[in-house]
């Protein structure tokens, strides 16, 4: 999935540009309650400004009359500490820049470097939760074959009638035993986790949907 899925377009987005002053910024970040406000000039993503980083600035400065310290414009304290990522980039390859940045959301551009919108944490977390099933009922399992077990498994929950919706493995680190960790749809799982239970299936621990 590219990241286009999942962006916030331009378009939906409160903007600022680089020649308006911190005092227009600051307003609207207060009376939208935005953490940080993406500064554009036409097509093009300048950076970002945040209320927490005026007021460091403001500190700085050495100015006594913080009105006339907002009176600054924009384009002087708008900052960038990341580049932006591509609408063809992929939401995995989204998802590790956020962890290396440690950014509220990423600038995303096209292949012209125009702007296209933002990608935030909040819109990112949503797919990893659609995509991993981490919603749905999980059932841990313990086993010493996993790839035996795992084809027992997946037979019992086929004709179950269940959907998998994801399947991870871990080692536990204890004589060769294997955690398998798998979230199904269904509308009965506790039946289909007694259902394993009675094939002989080692089942460690169930949680059940989350809404």
């Amino acid at each position: 999935m590219f990241v286009r899925a999942i962006m916030t377009p331009a378009d939906d987005l409160i903007t600022i540009r680089s020649n308006q002053t911190l005092k227009e910024a600051l307003e609207i970040i207060l009376e939208e309650g935005f953490l940080s406000l993406p500064v554009v000039d036409g097509e093009t993503f300048v950076g970002y400004i945040s209320k927490m980083y005026i007021y460091e600035k403001f500190i700085e400065s050495g100015e006594s009359d913080f009105e006339t310290f907002l009176l600054e414009e924009v384009r002087y304290y708008a900052f960038m500490n990341m580049e932006p990522i591509h609408d063809s980039t992929y939401v995995e390859d989204a998802a590790e820049a956020f962890f290396r940045n440690r950014v509220m959301f990423i600038p995303v551009v096209d292949r012209r470097n125009r702007f296209q919108g933002i990608v935030t944490q909040r819109s990112l977390f949503e797919v990893v939760l659609k995509v991993f099933g981490l919603k749905d009922a999980k059932i841990t399992i313990y086993s010493q074959d996993f790839v035996g077990s795992l084809v027992g498994i997946l037979e019992i929950i086929q004709r179950h009638g269940s959907n998998i919706t994801n399947i991870a493995k871990y080692d536990v680190g204890i004589m060769g035993t294997q955690e398998i960790s798998i979230r199904v749809e269904d509308k009965n799982p506790e039946a289909l986790v007694e259902r394993l239970k009675s094939k002989g299936v080692k089942v460690r621990e169930f949680q059940p949907a989350r809404e």
